[in-house]
């Protein structure tokens, strides 16, 4: 269950906040995403702790790139991975 890249628009400490973040993300940025659903990614970051990455499949590397130039050009956070 692996995209070639995902545009991550949040990084979040608990899955409750992650799951609440991306609702609201959808309805503020949902169709910038070209259809694709938004997911919620359990990271374990070692001494870090666990975090869970709010983030779009994207087809290609370029793709999420773009998806997160249309979010950050509408106000948004976004990182392309």
């Amino acid at each position: 269950n692996s995209a070639p890249g995902y545009a991550q628009l949040a990084s979040l400490r608990s899955e409750e906040e992650a799951r609440q973040a991306a609702q609201n993300l959808v309805t503020r940025f949902g169709p910038l995403f070209g259809g694709a659903n938004m997911e919620v990614q359990r990271v374990d970051l070692g001494a870090r702790g666990i975090y869970y990455r709010v983030r779009v499949p994207a087809a290609s590397t370029a793709a999420a790139g773009n998806i997160c130039t249309n979010v950050i050009a509408a106000g948004g956070d976004c990182v392309a991975m």
